[in-house]
């Protein structure tokens, strides 16, 4: 693909594979346009992974998004270490 993939583009191209693999009529061209649509449904966010799902009460969550701060904190202190001149 040439230039920068979005993924409205990589959407665009998915939807043009099945449009032409549903045409072939066959079980091979409709297992890839079922495959591709899978792929674009995933890619824009419509269908979630039973590996993705997660339930945390809410003391699980807040300790879980302080973890996630105190990360962010320590990637931040790290990049401006590494960008000071030497």
């Amino acid at each position: 693909m040439p230039g920068r993939s979005t993924a409205a583009s990589i959407t665009a191209d998915l939807i043009s594979i099945a449009d032409k693999s549903e045409k072939l009529g066959c079980a091979d061209g409709l297992s890839v346009a079922r495959q591709t649509l899978m792929d674009v449904a995933k890619l824009n966010g419509l269908v979630v992974e039973k590996s993705e799902v997660f339930i945390r009460s809410p003391e699980e969550r807040a300790a879980r998004l302080a973890e996630l701060k105190l990360e962010r904190e320590r990637i931040a202190a790290v990049i401006v270490v590494r960008r000071r001149p030497s």
